[in-house]
Parts: C-alpha cells; structure tokens; sequence
C-alpha cells in the first residue's frame, strides 16, 4: 500500500472559466500533494478549455480533457473521467464548488485506516462568494436511514461528499447517462442498496456554492418533461434493486408512492399533462397504484388547474395512505409537515382539508359543477373496470 496514494478529482465543467479558476485553485492550495484533477469540458463556448490548457502548462497535475462522446451532460463526463483516472481514491466535484485545504489528507487518513469501508461521506458546508459567508452546514446526520431521505427528496450528501475507493466505483458501476437530473441522488442510492460499506464523518471539509447567479449546471435545470421522467426512473431503479435484494419494505414502498405523487403532479401544475398521464399509468402498470388510487389521480391531474381540482384531490387523499408523501420534512426538527400545514408542498391543493368539504363547496363551486366532477370520477372508475 502506497504511503500517500493518488486520489483523482474528477470535474465535468461548461461555460465557467472563472469558478472553474477557483475551484483548481482550491485543490492547489491542498495540504496532501499526490492528487490528479481529471477535468472534461462539455463544449464550453466562453473559452474554458482554452483557459484549462493554460492552467496545465503551469500545473501537470490539472489534466483536461474534451468530452469524446456524441452525448452531452455531467453523468457522461463523469464516465470519460473515470476511464482516465489513475487514483486509488476518487472524488467526483462539481466545477464550481471548493475543497478546504485539509480536505484530502483528512479523507485520505480516515479511509486509509479502514479497509473495511467501501467509501466514506464528509460534512459540506454551504457558502455563497467567499467560504465561511454562511457557515451553515449543507448536510447533517440526522438519525434516518439515508435511502429513506434520498426518496424523501431530502437529499443526505452532495456529490463532492464522498471519497470512494476504487474498487467499490467498480461494483457500483457507470452513472446513469440517460438522467438529466437526480444523478448523485442516483448514484447514492444504488450505492446504499447495493450495501457498500461506509460510514459518515461530521468535520467539514468542502464548500457547495449557493449563489443562483453563480450556479448553472450542465444538464437541465428547468422543469421539462425530460427531468420528470428522468426522477421516475431513477425512483423505479431503486424499487427494482430493493425487490432483487428482497429488502422493499413499508416505509419504502409509501415513500416511493410519494415519489408518484410528487413528479405527476408537478409535471401537470407546469402543463406536461402528457407527461404525468405517463407516469401515473406506468405507474399503474408496475403495481405501485390500486385501481381506486389510479382513477382519482387521473381526474386530479385533469382539474388540478381549477377548482374543481381541490375537489378531486381531497377525493384523492381520501384514498391515500397517510405517510406517501415526500418532501416534507420540517427545515428544524424532526417532525412532518402535515397536509394542512401550507408549508406542504401539496399545500395548495388541500383547501379542501383544511376548510371542510361543504364549507368550500358552499364558498366556491355551484351544484351543477360538483354533479360534473361527480359523474366523471363515476365514469372513469366504470371504463377502468371494463378495461
């Protein structure tokens, strides 16, 4: 075993020649010397490969590399990077977050020690321009299992956490080229069921950037239909993995029912209607949904616009189990938010729970309207049993 092994970073990185500056110059500024920066330009148009050749002729160990294959995103790069990497640890970074200086002699000490462990997670902390503007930490241990939190949308760790050996990369195996967004919540979880041998370390010892006017990302960052359907199947890998190892349990099934939930609905409030038909009925087809569950979402996502939609969706709630919903934890503590608390992300569909049915009927729709909405959950529930 080598006293001071390479550790390689890998970076994929597009149109950020200036935070790409500050991130080599954090691993520069390292204490541990025999690293690699491994970084793939996407196609950047500002100049950054070009600034990238010249930072490498004053430092041999910054290596840049143009991306080789026709499809374009951070998972594709971060693949291109692996194959190049020489290190016996790797750490994949994002091209505008910072390592603070003790950064890698502190993993490389920690996992050096265990040989038992597969990877090991370290505390991020959050800045906007300068590190310490913020001081506050981007991920904690809370005490919950972090499979349950990735598919609670609340994600435990940050790409730049993890220092992986390299032969657990080897099991775990390529990211996902096909997500346009939710890769590292992907790659934690197949990492997680697969059972890779961890453990957390609560010192700081990176920095994610916060400031939006600084933070573009490689792959999609608007909702589209390519992002919901990229969530979905990162959602339904994980429930494939979890039945392979017979390890799909009640809290994962609700909070997977949740993830249903969840991106349907979103992609319907942005008008993808098309997009959360889809996911509903795959859905449907793959078992997560009874028939009940399926025909009342259908017409949710048909009215949810209007407000005959609250109707439908407090029909919906009627029939759905009290602990499938995702994305609300309360932001201290350890409690969840309830459906009627407006801090819920469904919140502004649950007028009805929180005002009574007949007193929003009385305040908000007319008789002939709730006959419509009536006879079309009827008729919708008659086709699917003939179907």
């Amino acid at each position: 075993m080598s006293l001071f092994p390479l550790v390689s970073i890998i970076i994929p990185t597009k149109n950020r020649r200036v935070l790409l500056q500050e991130t080599l110059d954090s691993l520069v500024a390292q204490s541990y010397r025999n690293w690699e920066a491994i970084v793939v330009d996407d196609g950047s148009k500002d100049g950054t490969f070009e600034g990238l050749v010249e930072l490498a002729n004053r430092e041999p160990r910054i290596k840049p590399f143009r991306r080789k294959s026709r499809m374009s995103g951070a998972p594709v790069c971060r693949n291109e990077g692996l194959g190049i990497a020489r290190g016996a640890y790797v750490i994949f970074m994002d091209s505008d977050d910072l390592l603070a200086p003790h950064c890698l002699q502190q993993r490389v000490s920690f996992l050096e020690g265990r040989c038992d462990l597969g990877y090991a997670v370290f505390q991020a902390e959050l800045f906007d321009r300068v590190p310490g503007d913020r001081g506050e930490p981007l991920n904690r241990e809370n005490g919950q299992d972090p499979l349950e939190r990735i598919l609670n949308l609340d994600a435990p760790w940050q790409t730049m956490c993890a220092l992986w050996r390299r032969g657990s990369l080897e099991t775990l195996g390529r990211w996902d080229e096909q997500l346009a967004a939710g890769q590292d919540m992907d790659y934690f979880s197949r990492a997680l069921v697969l059972g890779l041998a961890y453990r957390w370390v609560p010192a700081a010892d990176c920095f994610y950037r916060t400031a939006e006017d600084c933070r573009e990302t490689i792959g999609n960052q608007t909702l589209n239909a390519t992002v919901f359907e990229s969530h979905m199947r990162r959602v339904a890998r994980t429930r494939r993995m979890l039945r392979a190892r017979d390890a799909l349990g009640q809290r994962q099934r609700e909070l997977i029912l949740g993830n249903v939930l969840c991106w349907a609905t979103l992609a319907a409030e942005e008008g993808f209607y098309a997009e959360a038909f889809s996911i509903w009925k795959r859905s449907r087809r793959r078992g997560f949904l009874d028939l009940r569950q399926f025909v009342a979402g259908e017409l949710f996502f048909r009215l949810c616009r209007t407000r005959l939609g609250r109707v439908a969706f407090w029909l919906l709630m009627r029939i759905w189990p009290e602990n499938a919903f995702v994305g609300t934890r309360e932001a201290e503590g350890e409690g969840m938010l309830e459906l009627t608390d407006r801090r819920h992300p469904l919140a502004r569909h649950a007028l009805v729970a929180r005002e009574g049915l007949g007193r929003y009927l009385w305040r908000h729709l007319r008789p002939r309207q709730l006959a419509g909405v009536s006879g079309l959950f009827e008729e919708k529930v008659r086709r699917a049993r003939m179907s």
